[in-house]
């Protein structure tokens, strides 16, 4: 996983924007209450996992546990506002609906941000009046109302069924924004039902302490087979280090540590495994990579089964694999496909990647099944 050495850059699927206001006076905020500036959001460095770890106290488990760390470049309209952006997460629930949040600094920031994208981007087309997403109006809950909602195709080329659902929840401040590549209103609506966000509750996990790194990637190298270490140069990856973790960065709530291996005389060049500290966020990290690998196999993919699927160990479900190619070189970053396969494997809690020189998914494949791939269970 990570991708600095490996010419895996960070890397997001084409996607609508969300956005979530934090109020004022929370511990976020607590420099704005005393007239101190407060530093817009960057998702850069340990504020930024204060920040978003913070903001995951608004979500329920069956969200919370399915979050990555955002980043304001990424979603334009949110971009525009980036100084008044507390935290942002992307989410990724495990029945397909996709999830953003981002917190604002003030209710008057939610505001602009909700009334800056919807004249551009919403024009709601309403679905028939049977549909249970036909609305662009106000919700509820617990008898007051809770802010505003809207329901909208949101189609684009690479997904000519999307449908979204953007809510604001005024009590809080927070804005956010769920959509479904399928174009299932009905399921959209369904999570939606409980996708938050709630009253404020600290989370019941802390974030991984990036300065354990190192030990934590010492633990790593018993899981690795010993063809692996035998054949390989390993080195813990600072979590600090953007560069170094690559897609990994943007997981920081959950990764306690990562160990880089590039191997000689093996059919791959480079394996890496992470270790999570949430098996949740784990199979939402394999979802969240398995938008860029895999989606449209080769028929030369296809035959060697270089494909997003699950997989068993000793007869018993393991976890998911995400097979494909990627532009770039584990040795030199020259910009040619390279055959690679990033899975999580669900008794270790470890996710692991490895890639080869050259786009041989054939090779790949019967390296990855032939039980040198590990990780081993401890």
């Amino acid at each position: 996983m990570g991708g600095g050495s490996r010419g895996r850059p960070r890397r997001r699927a084409v996607r609508v924007w969300a956005a979530v206001a934090a109020t004022a006076g929370t511990m976020l905020l607590g420099a704005a209450s005393t007239g101190a500036p407060r530093a817009p959001y960057t998702p850069f460095g340990d504020a930024a996992v204060a920040a978003g770890y913070h903001l995951l106290g608004y979500l329920p488990p069956v969200v919370q546990h399915t979050c990555s760390l955002g980043r304001p470049a990424d979603d334009p309209p949110v971009e525009a506002q980036q100084d008044d952006v507390v935290a942002e997460l992307y989410c990724y629930p495990a029945d397909g609906t996709q999830v953003t949040y981002v917190q604002l600094s003030s209710p008057a920031a939610l505001t602009q941000l909700y009334d800056r994208y919807l004249p551009r981007n919403f024009a709601p087309q309403l679905f028939a009046p049977a549909s249970d997403c036909e609305f662009q109006g106000t919700w509820s809950s617990n008898g007051n109302e809770a802010g505003r909602q809207v329901c909208y195709r949101s189609a684009t080329s690479s997904s000519p069924h999307q449908v979204s659902l953007a809510w604001t929840y005024d009590q809080a401040n927070i804005l956010g924004l769920a959509w479904r590549d399928d174009g299932d209103p009905a399921q959209l609506r369904s999570f939606w039902s409980n996708a938050g966000p709630v009253a404020y509750q600290q989370p019941a996990f802390s974030p991984p302490n990036p300065s354990k790194g190192g030990a934590v990637a010492a633990t790593l190298l018993a899981h690795f087979p010993a063809s692996i270490r035998s054949h390989g140069r390993c080195a813990s990856v600072n979590l600090r280090s953007p560069s170094a973790l690559g897609a990994e960065y943007d997981w920081r709530l959950w990764v306690s540590g990562e160990m880089d291996c590039h191997v000689t005389g093996l059919p791959v060049a480079d394996v890496t495994y992470d270790q999570f500290t949430d098996r949740d966020a784990l199979d939402a990290y394999l979802r969240y990579f398995s938008q860029f690998n895999g989606t449209s196999p080769t028929p030369a993919q296809q035959a060697a089964g270089c494909v997003n699927n699950t997989y068993t160990q000793a007869g018993q479900p393991a976890g998911a694999y995400s097979c494909g190619a990627t532009r770039g070189d584990t040795t030199n970053h020259t910009k040619r496909l390279l055959a690679n396969i990033e899975w999580s494997n669900d008794p270790t809690v470890i996710g692991a990647f490895a890639a080869r020189n050259d786009n041989n998914a054939a090779a790949l494949m019967q390296w990855w099944r032939g039980g040198q791939s590990g990780p081993l269970r401890g």
